[in-house]
């Protein structure tokens, strides 16, 4: 099986990334720029990898943004356009 991490960190990395419509108003309620999302995901540490997920299996990377704020981002696979999709992201609360 290929690696879900994996594809979703090349993708982000490979700018071949969207956002949920959910994801887009979670970002701008949140007052959080799509690309410090992006950036977070490439230096942030996975938390969970749910290959079963549905409908698009999903990972869970906990990064920082460049203000320090720590936020748990959740990503999709999306097979069909391979492509990541951020689904939402929240603040980490300590």
């Amino acid at each position: 099986m290929v690696n879900l991490e994996q594809n979703i960190r090349q993708a982000i990395a490979s700018d071949e990334w969207a956002a949920t419509s959910h994801a887009d108003e979670r970002l701008a309620e949140r007052k959080v720029e799509a690309w410090q999302v992006a950036a977070a995901s490439l230096t942030g540490v996975t938390m969970l990898v749910d290959p079963n997920a549905l409908p698009n299996p999903k990972i869970l990377i906990k990064g920082m943004l460049p203000d320090g704020t720590e936020v748990v981002i959740a990503w999709a696979w999306i097979e069909s356009t391979r492509q990541a999709a951020v689904i939402t992201v929240n603040f980490e609360r300590v």
